[in-house]
Parts: C-alpha cells; structure tokens; sequence
C-alpha cells in the first residue's frame, strides 16, 4: 500500500499536461516548417526552438513524477532479429526529442498515448491521494502496515535484496503482526464499541 502525497500529485499532473500540450503544438509547428520553403532564420523556425527547449527542461520533472507515481511508461524498441543489435528504451517524455535522431523511431501517436495515460493515471492518484489523506480509518490500516515494514526496510538497508519482503515467510510474519495488532486494538475500549466497528468496516469498503 503506498499513499501519495496529494501536492505532489497535483504538480504531477500539471506537468504531464502542459508536456502534452506543448508537444502538440511543437509537432504542430514542424509540420508546418516541413512544408515551408522559408523555414531557415525565420520567425517559425525560432518558435519552434523555444518549444524544443520548453520540453527539453520539462523532461526531468515528467520522469521524476512518472516513477514517482509507478506509471512504468517506458518506451522499448526491439531491432529486427535478422539485423539484431541492442533493445533501446526511453520514456515517452524523452522520445520526441530523442526520435529526431534515431534511424529507429516510435509513431507520434504512440507517444502522445502513452502520454495521455500519464495525464489520466495522475488524476486517479490524485482522488485516491485526497481521499485516503482526508480518512482517519485510511491511516488506521496504513501506519500499521508501514510498521510491519520496518523490520524488511532495515534490511534493504544492509545490502539485502528488496525480495526478500515478497516471499512466503514475510507475508506470513505480517499476516501474524496484523492480526496481533488487530487483537490489541480490540482490547481498547473505543474500539469495542460495536457502531465503531461497522463504521471502520464501511469506510474501508
């Protein structure tokens, strides 16, 4: 379980939209310089430039917020297995630019695709962000369960592999904790009440 921070969810997805709309208009823009013949020196030309560097600066801040929210987004292109050669792979923030000069490239809509998920995954976390923080019972569950960790992250901390928190015996050693958790918050007075715990179970549903 992972709660996002709503802030930086919101910042996610301003520049997730404004990365789309400037790459729109940028392509924009080169298509109408490919069927200029005075492209060169004129004033499209620089547009077109101050676009290029507008995402070029966006880029980092997209990435971060792409693993941030575990979108996974990236872009791989395999070579074909007659020629063979190595299997490059980029984010679709870093593509557009990247594909001006590359022999292999990514259709455009591909790209903006992938981008509009980007756009669309940001606002499910941002409603799942707003409403974890704003429930009580959310963190009821989550510090707990972030507790149970502590034991796992210690040892990521000593070399040993993030893993070992999947396997069998690690779920099992939380299962137990959870439940010895639950056995002692049960013992408190507040929380024997029976209309506490149907509202608890309802705002977990």
């Amino acid at each position: 379980m992972q709660i996002y921070n709503p802030f930086k969810v919101r910042k996610a997805l301003k520049t997730f939209q404004e990365f789309e709309k400037i790459l729109k208009e940028y392509w924009q823009l080169k298509e109408q310089a490919s069927k200029s013949r005075t492209n060169k020196n004129s004033s499209l030309q620089n547009t077109i430039e101050e676009k290029r560097d507008k995402l070029s600066r966006l880029i980092p801040y997209a990435e971060y917020y792409e693993e941030y929210l575990n979108l996974n987004l990236t872009i791989y292109q395999y070579p074909p297995p007659v020629i063979g050669g190595p299997v490059i792979s980029y984010s679709p923030f870093a593509w557009p630019l990247a594909r001006e000069i590359e022999i292999i490239s990514v259709p455009k809509q591909y790209i903006m695709d992938r981008i509009v998920f980007a756009v669309e995954a940001a606002k499910i976390r941002y409603k799942e962000s707003i409403k974890n923080v704003i429930n009580p019972f959310f963190w009821i569950i989550y510090i707990p369960s972030q507790i149970l960790r502590i034991p796992f992250l210690i040892l990521r901390q000593t070399g040993v592999s993030p893993k070992i928190e999947e396997n069998i015996i690690s779920q099992a050693f939380k299962v137990l904790s959870l439940i010895g958790i639950i056995y002692i918050l049960l013992k408190i007075p507040f929380f024997k009440d029976n209309d506490t715990l149907d509202l608890i179970i309802n705002l977990i549903k």
